[in-house]
């Protein structure tokens, strides 16, 4: 009669502890799998995005048609000449009755990327000449049979996907992020000389107007936003979008500070500024404006942050470490000036209603209370001194901004500068740089693997954990064998994860959900250069991922790796079932996987620590210096699915052994992420092992 044990799927990778003792639902090689409190889940999608609709947002819609007397082509813009909803034919136009010659034909119109409703028998044009008439509203996913509904629902999908470009420009994409509901990319321009600022938009990527800037002085007037300021001598006009004052003011009329214009008419010159509303020499310029100009080559970090109260105050902090910071409110660039020599910040942060940066050599500066242009010490800015270049600012954890330099770490506790106490970590510990995420407690990664910032009491002393040397120390330290260096991080909020990338395309994924964390990894198929995650407007999560072709992708979308398969792999570690001497004949497995029908997941397994003298169901080889594992695998056993909520996938595992070892894989590209919650193995006592076999 068989025996079974049955594992549960929790524990993530464990490349530590002895093969022996590992429990037998942790993992010795995973791809594209994380774990989860319910399991361990293939990952989700990501896809490109630059403004356009988004692919796996896309569906499909079927519209009757009668009266037509032109053919529809697959590609073909359709308007309504009544409604003016627009959208595109996904197929050729279906005729089931009549023709176009007499003008009788009547059928149906798939169509996809629909942006508003049509209205019964309007007239339905192409090219601004009218085809046929709307046969009823449009009916979204509308097909008859499932054939048909798979198939134009996955090619609305791809048709939206085709367009998608890169940022205009060359090298990486240096800066992505999400911010009242527009996607942003920044790239360096062909010659290498500057970075532009580009939204997606509904045509693609467009660069943004940074505007103009110009300094001022003998203010005696304040100026306010909106405001038309004309040339007095030159007459040149421009509209003043933001007002920055300095020093000075203006009741003395020696107010001193700079101006950002747009829409700028003629040029400036020496003289003074009239306001079109009739108030005269109200401040006096030196020159002409200037164009705001992001020099090349920075590295992007943001903070968005209200430091005005208002409902509509939320605003981009960026600082990228080759120009001045900056800030953004989805129409205007101000220039944010510190006063420093080599004012070109490579950090930004929020902390106590400050805006911080960070400077080379250890340097960091912030500005007044609720003041992010003024770095006046009189109005509360103040310059602290790390002491080693800064490379993490980790703000707001238990009412503290902690601070990493590669080789240091500091805590920076008070409200402002009249009480600031700045205290450095003790043991010469740091992070590396763009490592730093905020989950429940600061995470970075260090020459010690991935560790975790707590505070012993609420405002005291802290202490730092080592996390990763509890199960992948061997995958980070096959790393830094390699000299594969990380590249930066991200928090993927929704899942409580910490995500890390490294320059040879691989992400180390830590889930913090359950009690311990787990580990797992990833294979994206580019170098993630730059990564942010951020709230839209409806409240959902955005992560965006920039490459070093200039491509921007929205991670944690849909279900496939931009259109190709996802390969998702994994290894349990092998089960002795409580008896390591003792030879079993293993026969069948019952794994509970909740999973969309017709997913196909596939079996392999290994017996007795993969001896060959007791062959697997399948082959497999893994190498840990590679990244966490590749796979070779073949004679795979396709589960057999059965109907219930939460399937039962059986497979046969004929093999015999002390122990065995299940593989699991997936090529998916359609199907949502499945979850392994775990697995039920049958088999068979024998003997006990013999003469070392």
């Amino acid at each position: 009669m068989s025996e079974e044990f049955s594992v549960k799927c929790i524990g993530g990778m464990d490349l530590v502890t002895p093969a022996i003792e590992k429990q037998p639902g942790s993992l010795i090689a995973c791809v594209n799998h994380e774990a989860r409190p319910q399991g361990y889940a293939r990952v989700a999608g990501w896809e490109r995005v630059d403004g356009r609709p988004e692919p796996h947002k896309q569906t499909y819609w079927v519209l009757n048609f009668d009266a037509g007397s032109v053919a529809v082509s697959e590609g073909d813009e359709v308007i309504g000449l009544t409604s003016q909803a627009t959208a595109l034919a996904l197929v050729d136009a279906v005729v089931t009755s009549g023709s176009y010659g007499a003008g009788t034909a009547a059928g149906y119109l798939v169509l996809t990327q629909l942006d508003d409703v049509f209205e019964d028998n309007e007239p339905l044009q192409v090219s601004f000449s009218t085809v046929s008439t709307g046969d009823g509203v449009a009916e979204r996913r509308g097909a008859t049979n499932d054939t048909d509904d798979k198939t134009w629902q996955r090619d609305a999908i791809a048709t939206a996907r085709l367009p998608i470009s890169a940022l205009p420009g060359s090298g990486p994409t240096l800066g992505a992020i999400s911010y009242l509901g527009d996607r942003y990319g920044f790239r360096d321009t062909e010659d290498a000389l500057t970075c532009k600022m580009f939204r997606g938009s509904h045509t693609g990527w467009v660069e943004m107007d940074l505007g103009r800037v110009v300094d001022f002085t003998s203010g005696s007037e304040e100026i306010l936003e909106l405001d038309q300021v004309t040339g007095a001598t030159s007459s040149a006009t421009a509209e003043v979008r933001r007002i920055i004052k300095t020093s000075g003011s203006y009741s003395d009329g020696d107010a001193a500070g700079y101006i950002v214009l747009y829409g700028q008419l003629g040029t400036f010159q020496a003289e003074d500024l009239n306001i079109a509303s009739g108030s005269s020499n109200v401040a006096t310029i030196a020159a002409d404006s200037t164009e705001n100009v992001m020099p090349a080559g920075g590295l992007f970090t943001f903070r968005v942050h209200n430091f005005f109260g208002s409902t509509n105050g939320k605003r981009l902090y960026a600082a990228y470490g080759t120009g001045q910071a900056f800030e953004w409110d989805g129409d205007t660039f101000t220039p944010i000036v510190t006063g420093m020599t080599e004012d070109r910040p490579s950090r930004v942060s929020v902390f106590k209603e400050h805006l911080f940066l960070a400077f080379p050599g250890g340097s960091i500066q912030h500005s007044g209370t609720t003041t992010p242009y003024s770095f006046d010490p009189v109005l509360g800015a103040a310059e602290i001194g790390l002491g080693d270049e800064v490379t993490n600012f980790l703000d707001d954890y238990a009412g503290t901004l902690v601070v990493t330099g590669r080789n240091k770490t500091a805590i920076l506790f008070g409200t402002s500068i009249d009480d600031w106490e700045f205290v450095k970590y003790p043991n010469d510990a740091g992070a590396d740089p763009f490592t730093g995420q905020m989950l429940a407690r600061p995470i970075y990664m260090d020459t010690q693997g991935v560790r975790e910032l707590s505070s012993v009491r609420s405002y005291g002393d802290f202490e730092a954990a080592t996390l990763s040397a509890l199960t992948i120390k061997p995958f980070l330290e096959s790393k830094k064998k390699g000299e594969v260096q990380t590249v930066c991080s991200v928090r993927v909020k929704s899942k409580n994860q910490y995500r890390c990338f490294y320059e040879d395309a691989s992400v180390m994924v830590m889930d913090a959900s359950g009690k311990k964390p787990s580990f797992s990894t990833m294979q994206l198929g580019f170098i993630v250069r730059c990564a942010t995650s951020e709230e839209d407007v409806d409240g959902s999560e955005v992560v965006l991922l920039g490459d070093d072709d200039g491509f921007v992708y929205r991670a944690e979308a849909g279900t496939s790796a931009d259109g190709a398969a996802i390969e998702a792999t994994l290894r349990f570690a092998f089960n002795h079932v409580g008896s390591p001497g003792m030879i079993k004949i293993f026969s069948w497995l019952y794994a509970e996987i909740e999973a969309e029908p017709d997913t196909d997941i596939y079996m392999t397994a290994d017996f007795s620590y993969g001896n060959t003298d007791q062959p697997g169901v399948g082959e497999i080889s893994f190498d840990l210096e590679g990244g966490g594992g590749f796979w070779d695998a073949a004679n795979w056993d396709e589960f057999n699915w059965d109907t219930q909520v939460v399937g039962t996938a059986v497979s046969r595992t004929p093999g015999r052994g002390t122990n065995i070892s299940l593989g699991i894989g997936s090529e998916l590209i359609h199907s949502e992420p499945y979850i392994i919650s775990g697995f039920t193995q049958y088999y068979n006592m024998r003997r006990k092992v013999r003469g070392g076999r």
